[in-house]
């Protein structure tokens, strides 16, 4: 196969008469965690050679063509909470009917290299072209010219993270055999400098491919088959330390495997790898995968983020933002803020102090900001807004204001309008209860926290009226449990009081007849179905060693015949979902003689939904959730506009002239109707892990074929672990991966392979109360969100 395709398809497919890369002495294995990205991304075509902005949120990657064997196009995903959303083609100004592939962002995303074939401004085989982000929509690409391009193939470029470095593969002469990679920069006018061959010991006379340079500049992931690796092309990693390269260090399994595993790529975080390869259980023949955690991180960078606007009317901007190293004076980048959005993004090496100016151009005077990041040796976010005031005198009395309501940002990704979209997605929960009923030290007596009915209310419940709130839903146990039996006569339960060890034993079974005694007077449930009996501590108690362990040992336990009484809580509603969950107003006035009195308001129609007032004083933004006086959303499509009034203290008053934001409202009947994009979310928790165990219960086992039932080839599933708050916090981010490990190994084989993902998070994220009892085993879960494409 000519070497023309290798811009557009990955290197493996190139190396029919190539042999495998030299044996490795020693591969290591890393603790690393891969997933397939899923449907959303993947299809049963060819993906690969993924690129990611800084944040993390926009992932663009080539994708082949069904109906043309060697075309291929960029497509675009965002991420949207805990799952990708299905993948759009990007414009034609970009994807052509000639060859296209190996996509590179710069980290804030308005850069974008890529190499193409068969073009009319083509130099050679392959060559390497730029397009920038006008506002929105990218500009006509460009090739980069001489000496860049040869006649020879360019290919597969990655940029630095300003865009001002781009890293690529040749097969043009003076390198060292077989394709080589090769690096350009611009220099001070922004002209691409003749491109050189870092040399030994990352290039050898083999084929050295796919690099992928780190936002910190000074790490580089490369794929090759010239050094020792595991057979085909593997991937390797190198530090730039005092002006040189170090010996490439295989990145180890499962990174790599006996295929050909190539196109790393990382968000500026690091720590998130995302790679293309072609292993079991995928979608297609190549498909994107994500690993984490890296075992070669790079080194730590601070992601500076915000916009630039007017500072009177907080217009976004389109200004210059040059950074420079404040000890040396060296101008470190030159990154331009969006024009559509005002927003920035730019990555800083830690360890440093930065200056930033942001110049708007006449009439707007320059603003600057310091950034101390000398001690910072982790990773870190940090946002900041550069407001720009105008060189002219201001007026008596003006009044403005904007709203984040855009249809494309380099922060967050970008949504179908400019407006606010209600989209109806089905959602679905699946919650198991807890069967324990804790009570006060000493005390038989049910706590007022649980839902007590009268016989009469009891008539009347429902389990469709349950509140929405996990720990609500299980105050209400013992009425879900009598609700059951009262439809079911065969079902029967025994009641087991405990206690703490330190109590009186009587206590234990006082506690089980109080449970008794509420069933059969307000449900009526025959005392011949209820078994009572007590012991001292549980079965498998807390620990008792603290105030928390003996407080959770102090319990009634349900148990019963059959396991239908204790099943979960099923609930499916459909949901609406806001995008953007909410829009941000920006108010700006100027009143020279001081303001006497402002008001701003949002309507649908003639029905106000917001308003907000005051006198001397306004704030600098107004955040609004969607939903009008009375908590409802919209429910027609008309738009919503709002004004900004205000007076000064002469009497002079000015009103904003009414600005709007589309309503746009997708249906399940719409989706079907117009066939459009639609998923399913779906959240199964596992609880009944007892005290510092991570072992799957019978129950949780059930649950688990429960999960498997829902499961397609489309699903993708996130597993995520959590703990309670006692213990060191090192020990339960480990005890929560090893409980959400232990539900992968058990869902792997029923998804075989697919797109599965699993995560600890320990007690930085703790669900609910930790204070009660209950709350802390309900933290003791591991949840199964399973999103579907349909």
């Amino acid at each position: 196969m000519s070497r023309i395709f290798f811009a557009i398809i990955p290197f493996a497919l190139c190396l029919a008469a190539c042999s495998s890369s030299p044996p490795a002495e020693e591969i290591r294995t890393y603790p690393v965690e891969i997933s397939n990205l899923g449907a959303a991304v993947n299809s049963a075509l060819d993906e690969f050679s993924p690129t990611i902005t800084a944040n993390g949120r926009r992932l663009m990657f080539t994708r082949g063509n069904p109906t043309a064997p060697f075309e291929r196009d960029f497509w675009q995903s965002t991420l949207d909470g805990d799952f990708w959303t299905s993948a759009a083609r990007l414009s034609d100004r970009i994807n052509r009917e000639t060859n296209e592939g190996s996509p590179s962002l710069s980290a804030d995303g308005q850069i974008l290299f890529f190499a193409a074939a068969d073009r009319p401004d083509g130099l050679g085989k392959s060559d390497l072209y730029l397009s920038q982000l006008d506002g929105r929509e990218w500009a006509e690409a460009g090739n980069m010219g001489f000496p860049v391009n040869t006649e020879h193939w360019e290919s597969q470029p990655s940029a630095s993270a300003d865009g001002r470095t781009v890293y690529f593969v040749s097969d043009r002469p003076g390198g060292m055999g077989g394709l080589d990679i090769w690096m350009t920069s611009q220099d001070q006018d922004g002209k691409w400098k003749v491109p050189v061959n870092p040399g030994a010991p990352i290039n050898t006379p083999r084929d050295e491919v796919s690099p992928f340079i780190a936002k910190d500049g000074s790490t580089l992931y490369f794929a090759s088959d010239g050094h020792p690796g595991l057979g085909g092309t593997d991937m390797f990693v190198s530090r730039h330390i005092r002006g040189s390269w170090s010996q490439p260090t295989n990145v180890g399994r499962p990174l790599n495997s006996e295929g050909n595993d190539e196109f790393f790529s990382l968000s500026a975080e690091g720590m998130v790898v995302f790679f293309s390869s072609r292993r079991d259980g995928g979608f297609g023949s190549y498909d994107v995968y994500r690993a984490e955690p890296n075992p070669f991180p790079p080194g730590a960078v601070i992601v500076l983020s915000g916009t630039v606007r007017d500072a009177r009317t907080r217009a976004p901007l389109e200004a210059t933002l040059r950074v420079t190293e404040s000890a040396s004076g060296r101008e470190y980048s030159v990154q331009q803020s969006n024009a559509y959005t005002g927003e920035y993004v730019i990555v800083l090496p830690a360890g440093a102090v930065y200056d930033v100016a942001a110049d708007g151009g006449d009439p707007y005077l320059p603003a600057s900001e310091r950034f101390d990041f000398l001690n910072h040796t982790v990773y870190d976010e940090v946002t900041h807004d550069f407001l720009l005031r105008k060189d002219e005198p201001l007026p008596r009395l003006e009044a403005s204001v904007t709203a984040d309501v855009l249809d494309f940002s380099l922060l967050h990704g970008a949504s179908s309008t400019g407006g606010l979209t209600i989209e109806e997605e089905t959602r679905r929960e699946t919650l198991p209860l807890l069967n324990y009923v804790f009570f006060p030290e000493n005390s038989a007596e049910i706590p007022a926290r649980y839902a007590m009915l009268t016989p009469e209310q009891a008539a009347t419940f429902s389990v469709s009226s349950l509140p929405d709130a996990t720990l609500d839903r299980y105050h209400h146990l013992l009425n879900i449990y009598g609700y059951r039996m009262r439809l079911e006569s065969s079902f029967r339960m025994t009641l087991t009081g405990t206690t703490d060890g330190s109590e009186a034993s009587a206590v234990a079974r006082q506690r089980a007849e109080a449970v008794a005694r509420y069933l059969t007077e307000v449900w009526g449930i025959g005392a011949d179905r209820i078994a009572v009996q007590s012991r001292g501590l549980p079965e498998k108690p807390s620990g008792s060693k603290t105030p928390e362990g003996r407080e959770e040992n102090r319990r009634v336990e349900i148990t019963s015949n059959n396991p239908a009484l204790l099943a979960p809580l099923q609930i499916e509603e459909v949901q609406q979902v806001l995008k953007p969950p909410f829009v941000r107003f920006h108010p700006s006035i100027t009143a020279t003689a001081g303001l006497n009195r402002w008001r701003f308001e949002v309507r649908h129609g003639n029905t106000i939904l917001r308003e907000n007032e005051g006198l001397s004083s306004y704030p600098d933004s107004i955040t609004w959730n969607w939903r009008g006086l009375d908590g409802a959303l919209p429910v027609v499509e008309s738009p919503l506009r709002f004004t900004l009034y205000a007076r000064d203290t002469d009497g002079s008053e000015v009103t904003t002239a009414p600005q709007e934001i589309p309503v746009s409202l997708v249906t399940l009947e719409r989706k079907q109707l117009e066939q459009l994009p639609d998923r399913t979310i779906e959240k199964i928790s596992l609880i009944l892990f007892d005290f510092d165990r991570s072992d799957l219960g019978s129950q949780n086992l059930q649950l688990l074929d429960l999960a498997a039932e829902r499961l397609t080839e489309r699903s993708s599933v996130l597993i995520r672990g959590y703990t309670d708050r006692m213990g060191a916090d090192d020990y339960n981010l480990a005890l929560s991966q090893r409980r959400s490990s232990a539900v992968r190994d058990a869902l792997s084989p029923r998804l075989q392979g697919r797109s599965i993902r699993a995560e600890g998070v320990g007690e930085t994220s703790l669900l609910y109360d930790n204070d009660l009892p209950e709350g802390r085993f309900y933290c003791r879960t591991v949840q199964i969100l399973v999103e579907t494409i349909k």
